[in-house]
């Protein structure tokens, strides 16, 4: 045989080698429809943007709020942790009860405004009369890229928005940058302290109300922007379904693989009696 022939038959021997695994390939996935749902409502970045300059400013400000805060709670320690029973206990700062420490605290508190502010049943002057009498918080600082996981943080944007009074006066979201959590914790004497709420009454805070009002926007949430009417109704609409069309491996089943190993070896011939 002529060496032009021999290479004839290897090509082909190739050609065939690889025609036949591109085919196994093809024949290893199926095509499947994929359901893809269309929600807007959670597609938008809802977190101000805060500059880096203005952020310094900012956790300049709050830690001097905090820090007279931070030392009546040391003092408070020391007292306890005191064998002196006749020792005084210390005065508290004046907007002590304007400042609320940690997430449970907050978010009790924005949860109890959402529900005091969106009641349509009673008459407007009650809700007056009821609000004039508990503090409003009015901005909510979170060290959103110290608290992990993000699930923690998600809802704030949604609960401060529906927590405000009108559309002229909404609380404030603040999004501290990464690191702040360890200087708000240190300033309190406590540990992992990544939200911080403020009433909109503290007035050695009005230096920091006043920067706040002119750098930070306001929370826009369009889909519930109807909220602050009297009337207002939620109006369902059919979910955005989609299919696409893609295609996915075939994996054999765990059962078959099992199967598979479990099977018997196959005795040889050489099995013959001596």
């Amino acid at each position: 045989m002529s060496n032009s022939q021999k290479g004839g038959k290897e090509k082909k021997a190739n050609s065939k080698a690889i025609s036949g695994s591109l085919k196994d390939v093809d024949q290893k996935r199926r095509q499947v429809f994929k359901p893809i749902l269309d929600n807007p409502f959670t597609q938008s970045n809802l977190w101000p943007f805060v500059k880096p300059e203005v952020a310094d400013n900012i956790i300049e400000h709050l830690l001097q709020i905090l820090a007279p805060i931070g030392k009546y709670n040391k003092l408070l320690v020391e007292l306890k942790q005191s064998t002196r029973s006749n020792s005084l206990k210390p005065s508290a700062p004046t907007y002590y009860d304007d400042v609320l420490v940690g997430f449970n605290s907050t978010v009790k508190a924005l949860e109890d405004q959402a529900s005091l502010y969106r009641r349509k049943k009673e008459p407007a002057t009650k809700r007056q009369k009821t609000s004039s009498s508990s503090k409003y918080i009015k901005y909510v600082f979170v060290t959103k890229y110290d608290i992990t996981p993000t699930i923690i943080t998600s809802s704030f944007p949604t609960l401060t928005y529906t927590s405000s009074k009108s559309p002229e006066n909404r609380v404030k979201l603040i999004q501290l940058p990464r690191g702040t959590m360890t200087k708000l914790s240190e300033v309190l004497g406590q540990t992992n302290c990544g939200i911080v709420a403020l009433s909109n009454d503290i007035s050695e805070a009005i230096p920091l109300y006043n920067l706040i009002e002119s750098e930070i926007k306001d929370i826009d949430i369009p889909w519930l922007s109807g909220i602050f009417d009297e009337d207002f109704k939620i109006e369902l609409q059919d979910l955005a379904l989609k299919f696409l069309a893609t295609s996915a491996p075939i994996i054999p089943k765990k059962n078959d693989q099992k199967a598979k190993k479990k099977t018997p070896a196959v005795p040889t011939e050489d099995t013959r009696d001596s």
